[in-house]
């Protein structure tokens, strides 16, 4: 798999909340968005720890109906910001839709570090795996999703899914993700992720694909900084590249943080990718 070509002088758009006019008020969006979600399904909601850290927590919105497809969220705030609490908007769209949602927790840089940090969300991936009947949700019907460095941390555990002889993922959906980390290495991001460039290609998603005939959905806002959109669509040919079956998508008139509010809506073009990610066979299914 290749690396990331990039220009240093772009370096300067991985100052992403510049990158939008009120970057607060779309943090408010989230949070009212997962307030709103946690309200309108109390009876179905429920938190749990997945390990022995204070930080490894989920929160599960269970499905009505047995054997429901898994929609696992991990939240973005480059490693160091944001929680599941604020992570939730999609839940009534995807719960309406039939499925279990799950937002996780992890610990934030720079106290957690990054092989810290995918550790504890390959313990919830086994945790969920392990506990899938317990809140209505099918075990071979796991789809992860992220946004941002949620969307890296997913690509991870899709790495390491392609490794397993049994595998736990069934999709993917990853939204304007930081898949190749060698940028970063020379922005202010590193400041508290203190990598290194052995590092950075150890835990680069771009140079560790998902496993061949996995459904994966690539996704970025249309308004996202140049270099954010070049990371989603590197990673989606890596993708192509590792025969996934792969959907990918700009969504029209959205930046890099509210283009995850589209999931808020179901009948939004996101909302309604995921959905068909989701119920996607994969190629094993089909043989």
């Amino acid at each position: 798999m290749n690396k990331l070509v990039f220009d240093p002088a772009d370096l300067e758009q991985y100052r992403l909340q510049a990158s939008v006019a009120d970057f607060d008020a779309e943090m408010a969006a989230y949070k009212q968005a997962s307030e709103r979600a946690r309200a309108a399904l109390s009876t179905c909601f429920s938190t749990h720890a997945y390990g022995d850290d204070p930080a490894e927590k989920l929160d599960i919105y269970a499905a009505s109906q047995a054997g429901a497809p898994i929609y696992l969220f991990i939240h973005g705030g480059y490693w160091r910001m944001l929680s599941k609490d604020d992570s939730a908007m999609m839940a009534q769209s995807l719960h309406a839709a039939g499925a279990t949602v799950i937002c996780l927790d992890y610990g934030l840089a720079p106290a957690y570090r990054l092989p810290q940090i995918v550790a504890q969300c390959e313990r919830a991936l086994q945790w969920v795996h392990a506990h899938a009947a317990q809140f209505n949700g099918d075990p071979q019907r796991i789809h992860i999703s992220g946004s941002s460095a949620g969307g890296h941390l997913s690509g991870m555990l899709l790495a390491a899914d392609a490794q397993r002889e049994q595998r736990l993922i069934h999709s993917a959906s990853i939204l304007s993700g930081v898949m190749d980390l060698h940028p970063i290495l020379q922005t202010a991001v590193n400041d508290w992720l203190q990598l290194d460039e052995k590092q950075a290609q150890r835990y680069s998603p771009a140079l560790h694909p998902p496993a061949q005939g996995v459904p994966v959905l690539v996704a970025w806002g249309a308004l996202e900084p140049a270099v954010m959109q070049e990371q989603s669509r590197h990673y989606a040919r890596q993708c192509e590249l590792a025969g996934c079956l792969l959907q990918s998508m700009a969504v029209p008139n959205r930046n890099h943080f509210n283009v995850l509010m589209d999931l808020e809506q179901s009948d939004s073009a996101l909302t309604l990718a995921v959905l068909q990610t989701m119920n996607r066979h994969t190629q094993e299914e089909r043989l």
